[in-house]
């Protein structure tokens, strides 16, 4: 597989296998952890979670504590970031589809008067560096540390830090 001899099945069962060992390694998240901004992590109508699962390790790992919410469609998201007082929002995608739902989030925030930011990552982020602008995000990380950097900018321009 090593030289793209790989067939997309045998892609989609190795992240599959991903998921289900990285669901047992870090330890469960604490929302109610003092000192951090009140954040949420999902994925817009996607199937693949592999990348919200590392940026999930990731935040635990560097002391962040989070509401998990999942697989999610923009109007649910949207009603758990105001029933749960988000402040920041990390929303991972793997196809263009979900990543241009980014706006109907952006725009449902609006319309509630939510100042919630958005960070997004994964692969359309990574192919157009403009995309994230597009949607009305806040900001993108292209990997779990960029992800972290993103947070604290969102924070520096709130004057939290």
């Amino acid at each position: 597989m090593g030289r793209g001899h790989g067939c997309l099945a045998q892609v989609y069962m190795s992240s599959r296998i991903c998921e289900e060992l990285m669901a047992h390694v870090p330890p469960p998240a604490n929302p109610k952890y003092p000192g951090h901004p009140r954040m949420g992590l999902a994925v817009l109508e996607d199937y693949h979670l592999l990348g919200k699962i590392i940026i999930s390790a990731c935040l635990r790992a560097g002391g962040y504590a989070f509401h998990d919410y999942g697989r999610v469609t923009p109007q649910e998201l949207v009603r758990k970031i105001r029933d749960d007082s988000i402040e920041i929002v990390l929303i991972s995608t793997l196809m263009l589809r979900s990543a241009l739902q980014v706006k109907e989030v952006k725009r449902l925030l609006a319309e509630a008067g939510s100042s919630t930011r958005i960070v997004v990552g994964g692969a359309p982020f990574r192919f157009d560096p403009l995309l994230w602008k597009e949607v009305g995000a806040d900001a993108m990380g292209a990997n779990a540390v960029e992800a972290i950097a993103a947070i604290s900018s969102c924070l520096k321009t709130e004057g939290k830090v």
